[in-house]
């Protein structure tokens, strides 16, 4: 759905927990979503309408089909996208968020009331919360377990897809739907395949832009910033019609880098009602801090790490990159307010970026430097690796940033703990192990 509007298909997104009137859902879903989406179905029955849409998907990503007919959730194989690999077991709640403009009803199935005292020895409500698997703002696939005491945050963890062991000799695919670009550059190169590195650059700054402002709009959806969620879904469509452009047989070059400049003057006035508006300080502002210390600490990379002031980019050390003047963007702060104004700039940069590469591409190619590839994805490094007996793929900073994202989380309200979660923009896909 990345990209993709709810409200352009008809549909008004529900917040309550378990008072859907209508389910939307692709034909094909990644293959370690199956068994969770059943078991997310299968109680409802006959009570909600689902409409399923044709929504195209990378290739390369491993999907599935489901055979909803009659109002059950039954997979159906695909047998030529692989057999099939289990997801993670046990049950799954609904999402439910603070409660504003998402509304309060359905909260019976998402808390139980404990009583235990809070550490101040207080009798407060210990109160549990399951978020997820198909929570917004969050991608599918991500579980949040948290127990409060009171409004207060005590404990959390949280659970994401973890795919199989990539152990085969042949090209895998990419492990991530939210990042199937880079994957697949990083995958190619690895492979010892001929790429045009600027064509390449270009489609992974458009995939990149495209992340971080679905993310942004998620994330203002979250906090109710209406005129923002509106800003950044126009963007969005605008974005969209350039990489239908750009996944043309005969991709007019000439024509998109017209696009593109079209669409970079839309996301400036984006990041300029951003940085002028007190909405950002207001709400994100010195929320889940994370120091440059802490993040190098942690090992925490990618946007994340940029947004505390640590210049952790794969893309400094490439020299297409550096053909076309790049350098990576960062901010100081390290709270959710400077994790969001980063990805709202380097959206923005990475249009640039993009038409860059577009005005010096020609007909040259370039061959993969060695069997090891790292390219910045939209969260982070990702890194394809390949030997005699097998490929190995991994996100280094991924499980980094989850468990960074939940110690930020204890202490805070609910309501802001959502918000900083949120402002990590975490996969919920695992890849490598």
């Amino acid at each position: 759905m990345l990209g993709h509007d709810p409200q352009e298909l008809g549909f008004r997104p529900d917040f309550r927990a378990g008072e859907p009137s209508r389910l939307l859902l692709p034909s094909r879903i990644p293959r370690q979503m199956r068994p969770i989406l059943c078991d997310f179905l299968s109680p409802l029955g006959n009570r909600v309408q689902m409409r399923i849409e044709d929504i195209s998907m990378p290739g390369s990503v491993d999907v599935a089909t489901l055979d909803l007919s009659n109002g059950s959730a039954r997979p159906e194989q695909n047998d030529s996208n692989g057999p099939h690999a289990d997801g993670p077991s046990g049950s799954h709640g609904h999402g439910q968020s603070d409660g504003n403009e998402h509304g309060e009803d359905g909260m019976d199935d998402m808390m139980a009331i404990v009583g235990e005292p809070s550490p101040d020895g207080l009798i407060m409500e210990r109160l549990r919360i399951r978020y997820g698997p198909f929570g917004v703002p969050f991608p599918g696939g991500l579980l949040v377990d948290a127990s409060l005491d009171g409004e207060a945050v005590r404990e959390v963890r949280i659970d994401a897809l973890e795919g199989p062991e990539v152990v085969s000799t042949e090209r895998p695919g990419s492990p991530d739907p939210l990042a199937p670009v880079a994957w697949r550059m990083a995958i190619d190169m690895a492979h010892d395949q001929s790429v045009n590195e600027l064509d390449c650059l270009a489609r992974i700054e458009l995939e990149r832009a495209l992340s971080h402002l679905a993310w942004l709009r998620s994330l203002s959806r979250l906090l109710g910033w209406r005129r923002m969620t509106r800003q950044a879904g126009v963007v969005l469509d605008g974005l969209n019609a350039i990489r239908h452009e750009m996944n043309a047989a005969a991709v007019d070059h000439e024509s998109v880098e017209t696009l593109l400049h079209g669409a970079a003057s839309s996301i400036s006035r984006l990041v300029a009602s951003l940085t002028k508006g007190r909405l950002l300080d207001w709400r994100l502002a010195g929320r889940g801090v994370v120091s440059a210390g802490a993040a190098e600490e942690a090992g925490l990379g990618g946007p994340n790490a940029r947004a505390s002031g640590l210049r952790k980019d794969q893309r400094s050390g490439c020299p297409v990159y550096r053909r076309i003047g790049f350098e990576p963007l960062l901010e100081q702060g390290g709270d959710a307010a400077a994790r969001t104004l980063l990805r709202a700039r380097e959206a923005s940069q990475s249009i640039d970026l993009a038409r860059r590469a577009l005005l010096r591409l020609t007909g040259e190619t370039g061959i993969s430097p060695g069997e090891r590839v790292a390219v910045e994805g939209p969260r982070g490094a990702l890194v394809a690796e390949t030997g005699r007996t097998h490929w190995k793929l991994e996100a280094p900073g991924a499980s980094c940033a989850r468990r960074v994202a939940v110690e930020s989380m204890i202490g805070e309200s609910w309501q802001d703990a959502l918000a900083i979660l949120a402002s990590f923009d975490l996969s919920p896909w695992a890849e490598g192990r």
